[in-house]
């Protein structure tokens, strides 16, 4: 095992903040949370096997590239330093077998490389290759380097990336502490508790086939080098808690103080203007409490406030620090901010192309004419009718603007009118060099096509990472504009935002330059351009748009009315004249932002929440365009209908008159609770509800699960004593749980029909009269132990001519009993044995079902510090537990080693006998129920009557029965002629 001590370099990750950070506590570990909580998978191979310390939660195995089985045997190693064991991988990798974990992961492992890592090596792998959804750690492109790459690729929690790479960092022959944290708002890797590599999750450990991976996948070679002390965890460790793996011993402070700050090194900007100062510090020092502060050296100049916003008041520079301070350590870092006037004073470059390729801007240099290579073109250069005046012809070859090293800050806008559809790769505009690779560009992405990508590769993107896929109508003017800022680029068509992304700053550096049309590997771009500017800062998207606001409007007008109809909105609606549903009124359309307005905001609110009216209504939803300075808007007409909810209303009182006797505790809470989220949408109706809750509460209905019956009689209720009942009228009487109607059939028998008839469970009074009716019910013979055995349950009725005389409850009171951890209790309740009605009233006026009555076992109250069960020997375990302060229950079992064995002092996860509680006596166990005896109820099938069928003597005599050897308990009942 390790546990490393030693410092090194950048030991901890660096969090962007754009606010001052709240003060805190400076300790890296995580309050409340142990480095156990959520372990679902632990391997540190000392005893030379793949055995998972986490019992029950899946074994590791050994396997090739193709996922197939290793037929050899895993070999094992000293680890590091001599502590433990380390495991040889090479020849094979290995499959944890941790599928579908979740959204929510950690995975982290040591390891030593042997040396440098081949092409895509596969060093982590998380998830699975076909489909491909995955996320890993890989060998670099090309091979023979210590550097690995974090990428991903696949789709998934609403993101799909394309092998986007999420960052690039080296892993030389020495230990390290490798750890991969993921959640829905992201993935992180981390080295030796540093941050090296983030980016969105397609949550790549969520879904069937989804496992993880170490040293091996399904297309690359294996990895070749030592890995120890595997964990795998449920959950998103913090920052901190990373820190931990690495190193249990170091502190926020240290890291703090090794690491330092920086904070954004040059802001260019223009008056008027507010920034934001970007300062980055070490995560764990944040979680810790670090607290910033910043002071500008000219607040005349530019003023910062507490949250590290700067606004630009006058032309000129000064210098704004940033400190911050943890504990006895404080930092600080400088960001020089330099003020124009305005927008005007920063273009760098103006291009009109009126028959020449002079730059208007005056001493800057002229653009060149180019082919692909970045060699000089030595034929004439092209101009035609353009936008306003002439443009320049591109396709034999580009322009390269001459403006190398623009810095972090800029902006690139151009016309541009392509003659023909671009093909794969050719390209439009490309900024940055080709030697080493740093660029972002515009380019074709398919076969004669308007469709483009704005991609990078270089500095952060290891790999051709696509950013954005606009679409660039041919034969047509468009206005396409870049803006940079440091580790920032946004990209707009015709004054619409594609998206800001992160950069690599594709300007900064000796030999970083602007290409229109042309770049060293692709085919050139043909077609027109024409307007070209170049600031060196950012515009805003107000500045942006104002280049052509009337013009961009008017496209942004074309495009609504294009591509946003009314199916759009409709969502599960299928037709805007009956609305029943929420809308699905998108936030955009085609790159243009939406807000939407609503006519009548109680029926349709501006989100497309639908709330249900008294009355059929139309609404108008109206969409307009977002933000900036653009106009554009479509409106459409819909009608809500009004809302009914008669058949869930009849559904949710049928579900109430269902029999639960016998039911499973899981059909019973889920047709209870379905019941129940069915009357709350009763209260507040929506068509979604509505539908919801119906179908919710039908499966509840019709996917109903029973206990195992035992004894079939002790479910059934006996039927009233005595009824009375006016001729003509009818009444339900006796009623068959469901839970036992396949172990039992039941025969009806009348004393008299011309007084009353009894068929399935029902009277029907006939005449004037009195006569005894009996439900006969007979266990199947393939019941256990009751086979054959017969009941009768039987009830002495009167008709009347006239209307019965109202029946008098005799109630008898049952007091309250308080239940325990080991036994229910009871409420205060009247019962009636005449009618066989509860009451929880001694009036009788508040009826009540059986099941009412119970009140449900207490909750066990565990006593806060552990039990030793049995004391450890020198050769045999002991035992400590959690008890229960009312019973002899316990919880978290956990074995105390035996004195005399090596690392008695650990108490490693998954140690336990994995019991979780129930170890004592927690409920009823053992508990003797009525007819719960092994024995048959007598040697042939007969009859108990609880009612005289021969003679009225049932009116005024106590029945009581018996059978000799029998353990079944008739009940007795009284009943007066």
């Amino acid at each position: 095992m390790k546990k490393k001590k030693r410092m090194a370099a950048c030991l901890a990750g660096a969090l962007v903040m754009s606010s001052v950070i709240v003060p805190g506590q400076a300790s890296v570990k995580a309050e409340g949370k142990s480095l156990t909580e959520g372990l679902v998978a632990s391997y540190d191979f000392n005893d030379g096997q793949l055995a998972n310390g986490v019992d029950g939660q899946g074994q590791a195995k050994a396997i090739v590239t193709g996922l197939k089985d290793y037929s050899g045997q895993p070999v094992f190693e000293a680890g590091d330093k001599d502590k433990g064991q380390a495991i040889r991988l090479g020849e094979y990798g290995l499959q944890l077998n941790q599928k579908n974990l979740g959204d929510n992961f950690t995975v982290s492992m040591w390891l030593k490389p042997d040396g440098v890592f081949d092409k895509n090596e596969a060093v982590l792998f998380l998830g699975y290759h076909s489909p491909e959804k995955w996320l890993a750690v890989a060998g670099p492109e090309p091979a023979g380097s210590a550097t690995c790459k974090f990428w991903t690729n696949g789709s998934g929690n609403n993101q799909s990336f394309g092998w986007a790479g999420f960052g690039n960092f080296d892993i030389d022959a020495n230990w390290h502490c490798l750890t991969v944290t993921g959640s829905n708002d992201g993935v992180t890797a981390y080295l030796d508790g540093k941050a090296v590599g983030s980016g969105g999750s397609i949550a790549p450990l969520t879904g069937d086939n989804q496992d993880i991976y170490l040293g091996v996948n399904n297309w690359d070679p294996e990895f070749k080098g030592l890995v120890d002390d595997v964990k795998v965890y449920n959950r998103k460790l913090t920052d901190s808690e990373v820190l931990q793996l690495y190193n249990p011993e170091i502190t926020a402070e240290d890291i703090f103080d090794q690491e330092g700050i920086t904070a954004t090194e040059s802001i260019n900007t223009l008056k008027g203007r507010t920034e934001q100062i970007t300062v980055n510090i070490p995560a764990v020092a944040v979680e810790a409490g670090a607290k910033a502060t910043y002071e500008s050296k000219d607040p005349e100049v530019a003023e910062v406030d507490e949250n590290g916003i700067v606004t630009a008041k006058k032309a000129g520079d000064t210098t704004i620090t940033t400190t911050v301070t943890l504990g006895k350590v404080k930092k600080t870092a400088e960001t020089k901010v330099h003020v124009e006037d305005n927008l005007n004073s920063q273009l760098k470059a103006s291009f009109d192309f009126e028959e020449n390729l002079t730059n208007g801007v005056a001493g800057a240099k002229e653009a060149s004419a180019i082919v692909t290579g970045l060699k000089n073109y030595t034929g004439e250069v092209v101009y035609k009718e353009g936008r306003t005046g002439k443009a320049v012809q591109l396709g034999k070859y580009g322009l390269k603007l001459n403006q190398e090293n623009l810095g972090n800050d800029y902006t690139v806008s151009a016309w541009v009118k392509a003659d023909a559809g671009l093909v794969e790769n050719q390209v439009v505009m490309f900024l940055g060099y080709h030697n080493p690779e740093n660029w972002i560009s515009i380019s074709g992405r398919a076969y004669e096509s308007d469709k483009c990508k704005v991609w990078a590769k270089g500095g952060i993107y290891g790999t051709h990472t696509t950013l954005f896929n606009p679409e660039i109508g041919r034969n047509e003017w468009h206005q396409i504009t870049m803006t940079g800022t440091s580790g920032k680029v946004s990209v707009y068509l015709d004054g619409i935002c594609l998206g800001t992304a992160d950069s690599n700053n594709p300007l900064s550096g000796a030999n970083q330059d602007i290409y229109l049309g042309v770049n060293n590997w692709d085919a050139e771009y043909e077609g027109l351009m024409d307007d070209v500017k170049i600031y060196s800062v950012a515009m805003t998207e107000e500045e942006v748009q104002n280049q052509a606001a009337e013009e961009f409007s008017k496209k942004a007008q074309e495009t609504l009315k294009r591509e946003l109809t009314v199916k759009d909105i409709l969502g599960q609606n299928k037709s805007a004249d009956e609305i029943y549903y929420n809308l699905a009124l998108p936030t955009a359309v085609e790159g243009i932002k939406l807000d939407w307005s609503s006519s009548n905001e109680d029926v349709v609110a501006t989100d497309g929440t639908i709330s249900v009216p008294a009355k059929d209504t139309e609404v108008t939803v109206t969409a307009k365009v977002a933000g900036g300075v653009l106009t554009g808007e479509a409106s459409f007409t819909v009608t809500v209908k009004a809302l009914d909810v008669t058949e869930l209303n009849e559904l949710i009182q049928k579900a109430k008159e269902m029999d639960q006797t016998g039911l499973s505790e899981v059909s019973k809470q889920r047709l209870n609770e379905s019941i129940a989220a069915a009357e709350e949408v009763v209260k507040n109706p929506t068509y979604e509800g509505i539908e919801a809750a119906y179908e919710n509460l039908k499966r509840a209905m019709e996917e109903l699960s029973y206990d195992h019956v035992d004894n079939p009689f002790d479910l059934i209720a006996e039927p009233a004593a005595k009824v009375s009942l006016k001729e003509g009228e009818t009444q339900e009487l006796f009623v068959l749980p469901e839970a036992v109607q396949a172990l039992v059939t039941v025969t009806y028998e009348s004393e008299d029909d011309k007084v009353v008839t009894y068929a399935d469970g029902s009277l029907t009074a006939v005449g004037e009269g009195k006569a005894v009716v009996t439900a006969t019910v007979t266990a199947n013979e393939d019941v256990p132990v009751y086979g054959g055995f017969a009941m009768e349950y039987s009830t002495a009725v009167e008709v009347t001519k006239d209307a019965p005389p109202a029946h008098v409850h005799d109630l008898k009171k049952t007091d309250r009993v308080e239940p325990t951890c080991t036994s229910e209790g009871n409420i205060e309740y009247w019962y009636c044995a005449d009618c066989g009605k509860y009451f929880s009233d001694a009036e009788g006026t508040l009826e009540i079902s059986e099941e009412e009555t119970v009140l449900p076992m207490a909750e066990h109250e565990w006593e806060e510090d552990y039990t030793i069960d049995k004391e450890a020997t020198e050769t045999e375990d002991g035992s400590k537990s959690i008890h229960c302060k009312n019973c002899t229950a316990k919880k978290d079992v956990q074995v105390i080693p035996a004195t005399g064995k090596p690392g008695s002092g650990d108490n490693k996860p998954g140690t336990g006998d994995g019991n979780t509680g129930n170890t004592g006596n927690t409920g009823n166990a053992g508990s003797n129920k009525p007819g719960s005896t092994a024995g048959k109820p007598g040697t042939q099938a007969g009859t108990v009557k609880t009612g005289d069928s021969a003679n009225w003597m049932l009116w005024t005599v106590l029945i009581g029965v018996s059978l000799a050897g029998c353990n079944v308990a008739v009940r007795k009942r009284k009943s007066n002629r």
